[in-house]
């Protein structure tokens, strides 16, 4: 049985961008920076971002910080 997706917290995403963008450890791809700040910007739209957005955010966050 396929696992049910639940969203991270909003303060979640938010200190993943947050971090991702302002602390880390690697330069950031301006694919990643362009993306880290569509995706805020999604988040203080609609509150909530999409699977896939989520995955790729928490990616770039384990990956650069």
């Amino acid at each position: 049985m396929a696992e049910i997706w639940k969203p991270k917290p909003f303060e979640v995403i938010q200190h993943w961008i947050f971090e991702s963008l302002y602390h880390s450890r690697e330069p950031l791809t301006d694919w990643e920076r362009s993306f880290l700040i569509s995706t805020d910007n999604r988040l203080h739209k609609n509150g909530s971002l999409t699977q896939r957005q989520e995955e790729i955010l928490e990616g770039i966050y384990a990956e650069k910080t």
